[in-house]
């Protein structure tokens, strides 16, 4: 009889990297927890991370490589894939350059640390315009706020959970998506910390969410209107004797007249009529703000994918800015990583915002943004197809068809394109229809380390994950066979000229941490623990300050004052109209996960979530079958009658094939012309009951 064995690993499902004890027995998982000697995560895990074991032993994990034929897809030998792949690959770029090979990198890559950094070296090395990720699905905002406010799209501010002493939270749920620029493992006791002696945690969210309902204060606003909420805030606080800290404003900044008369038109009337909150809780928040000086804001999906994306993100940090709050104490600061330090980076060009042409099919869309952030926009990836200048796409982790719009016309797409590559861990709709499978290790099957993601954490930490198991059949690390795809397109992708064949994923391990704070060899000596650079916030406070350009932030930048002037100029909806908001759910991640669960855990279901008003207005009962309509797409499922989502809206999780609500979104109406990201929340719809 195999003894059992507990190894010390971390997850791989989200940015939080909670520390996990993979029990084994055999080849079998017996079981996943939270490892109670994590410093950052503490014993915690999500029911994502309990369900590790179930994934590697998914029954339809992809162990073989796949080629189709006129036979369909039929198993074949690695050397008879890539022999084709590379092919075909070659041909398509001698034929038509490298923009007509693609490279799509999803969620499920992005935590694969070595598989991402072989796709981003294999793009470059292709000279290839035609890159895309998820970050455009969801957070195009974040690098284009970054970029015009300091002149380089550094990482975001994150969260000093010691130091904070009023923190508000628009439009993310940590308690369930675990963070989005801010890392939170073990969400209870941060939000313990937050909500502490002396402490407030403020929470703006149509819905009365986890998180919510353990803040000092729940603002339940109209959905797409925290525009509204900041912009009213500044005004206050940048009037005379509003609250600013004008010395800092005065020492630091530019562009501080231009702010003002941007957020003039928000004055109390109109940021209550337009977010639906009473008067009396604006008041309340102003003088939150006031009388602790500094502040903490946090932003999720819920503000990034709605249409005002760039403008409430660029509002927060300007909040931040004129109270003095980035990098002191009280307020939020610039990770500057654990495996990589920004901190040694040269001072950032000046702030400029240059018109510069889209991709051939869409050249009106985020011409900027793709120049500054080295990809396209995924709103263009069908046109690109369409017009016949993609003609090779690797898949990488990901599923266009529950996040992209227009899912048929998705489909018919990737039905042209001459490859579709498809690397992935499980079968999915993507794969039946992919030229080629390209079958991954999964997480508890390759090594890791937090990668670029590091920078996301409370604390600067570095860990390294090292397989429980080797790859078992055919299975092989995504950074293996993208290299290998390299070698056939007579191009270097590996550090130290090394081949596939030859190298080892340490090697590339080594190369990734080499400048870092901790070498591989001291990671590797203590797998799955996890170090703490302690002091590294404290001796590094004020890092970007010192970088800017005249060591001053650009509050005002003319793209965005622009933006917001255009939603000032929006006459507010009736009391009445219905608007879908989309989110996460605690079992599944996007589209992952949808269908297993740990052991005797249930999964995730898919719900239209109405309040019992709007419910009783259509005569909509709990479990009927309803309709949601936006203009000519419509989308079907069962209604849960729910109090806690304030009246006038409708939410809806994303990532489900069954209740697809990327069906209600365009890539050609509501684009924002800045970052190409199409509006995925906040929009305007119908609800009716499906017909009997």
């Amino acid at each position: 009889m195999t003894a059992s064995q507990t190894v010390r690993s971390y997850c791989r499902t989200c940015s939080a990297h909670c520390g996990v004890l993979v029990e084994r027995e055999g080849q079998q998982v017996r079981s996943v927890r939270g490892d109670p000697s994590h410093p950052i995560s503490q014993g915690y895990c999500c029911p994502k991370g309990r369900a590790m074991g179930a994934l590697h032993h998914h029954p339809q994990r992809l162990d073989h490589p796949a080629l189709r034929g006129s036979g369909g897809l039929q198993p074949v030998s690695w050397p008879t894939l890539l022999a084709d792949l590379q092919r075909q690959l070659s041909e398509l770029r001698a034929q038509h350059g490298p923009d007509a090979l693609g490279v799509y990198v999803g969620t499920g890559a992005g935590f694969d640390s070595l598989g991402l950094f072989v796709a981003n070296a294999l793009g470059m090395a292709l000279g290839t315009r035609s890159r895309y990720s998820a970050m455009t699905i969801d957070t195009p905002c974040l690098p284009l706020v970054s970029g015009l406010m300091t002149g380089a799209p550094i990482p975001n501010p994150v969260l000093d959970l010691e130091g904070a002493r009023l923190t508000l939270i628009i439009g993310s749920n940590p308690m369930v998506s675990h963070g989005h620029t801010t890392a939170w493992p073990n969400p209870t006791r941060m939000l313990r910390t937050l909500t502490g002696e002396g402490r407030e945690l403020w929470v703006a969210d149509p819905r009365a969410t986890a998180t919510a309902r353990q803040a000092t204060r729940h603002l339940a606003l109209r959905p797409a209107t925290d525009h509204a909420l900041l912009a009213y805030l500044l005004r206050e606080l940048l009037s005379p004797g509003g609250g600013a800290n004008t010395r800092h404003i005065d020492a630091h900044t530019l562009d501080v007249d231009r702010l003002t008369q941007a957020v003039e038109p928000w004055d109390l009337p109109r940021a209550a009529a337009t977010t639906g909150l009473p008067e009396r809780d604006l008041l309340d928040l102003r003088d939150a703000v006031r009388r602790h000086g500094r502040l903490s804001v946090l932003t999720g999906t819920g503000t990034s994918m709605q249409r005002s994306a760039n403008a409430v993100e660029w509002l927060s940090w300007a909040l931040q800015i004129v109270t003095d709050s980035f990098e002191r104490e009280g307020g939020m600061w610039f990770h500057p990583g654990a495996s990589k330090r920004l901190e040694q980076m040269d001072p950032y060009p000046a702030p400029v915002f240059q018109d510069a042409p889209g991709p051939a099919s869409r050249p009106e869309v985020a011409g900027h943004f793709a120049a500054t952030v080295g990809e396209f926009p995924c709103s263009v990836l069908v046109d690109e197809i369409e017009a016949g200048n993609l003609r090779a796409l690797l898949l990488l982790g990901g599923n266009p068809l529950t996040s992209f719009p227009d899912t048929p016309r998705v489909a018919a797409a990737l039905g042209r394109l001459d490859v579709l590559a498809v690397a992935d861990i499980v079968e999915t709709p993507l794969t039946q229809r992919a030229s080629h499978v390209l079958p991954c290790a999964d997480p508890l099957e390759r090594f890791d380390i937090p990668g670029y993601i590091d920078s996301a954490h409370v604390d600067v930490v570095s860990q390294i994950a090292t397989p429980v198991f080797p790859p078992a059949a055919e299975r092989r690390p995504l950074w293996w066979s993208l290299a290998k795809v390299a070698e056939g397109l007579q191009v270097d992708v590996l550090p130290g000229g090394l081949r596939a064949d030859d190298a080892e994923s340490e090697d590339l391990l080594r190369a990734i941490l080499s400048g870092g704070r901790v070498d591989y060899d001291t990671l590797v000596a203590d797998p799955g623990a996890a170090i703490l650079h302690t002091g590294v916030r404290e001796d590094l406070r004020g890092w970007v300050e010192q970088k800017l350009p005249e060591g001053r932030w650009r509050l005002a930048p003319e793209p965005l004052v622009a933006q917001l002037a255009a939603l000032s100029e929006r006459t507010p909806p009736p009391p009445a109209t219905l608007r879908l908001i989309s989110g996460r759910q605690l079992r599944k991640m996007n589209s992952a996960l949808r269908d297993v669960a740990a052991p005797g855990e249930r999964l995730d279901e898919a719900r239209i979530h109405l309040h019992p008003t709007d419910a009783a207005r259509a005569a909509i009962e709990e479990g009927e079958a309803v309709r949601v309509t936006r203009g000519a797409a419509t989308v079907q499922g069962r209604a849960r009658v729910d109090p806690a989502i304030r009246e006038g809206a409708v939410w809806v999780p994303h990532g489900w094939p069954e209740l697809c609500v990327s069906q209600l979104t365009s890539d050609r109406d509501a684009v924002d012309p800045l970052t190409g990201m199409v509006e995925q929340s906040g929009f305007e719809v119908a609800v009716s009951a499906a017909p009997r």
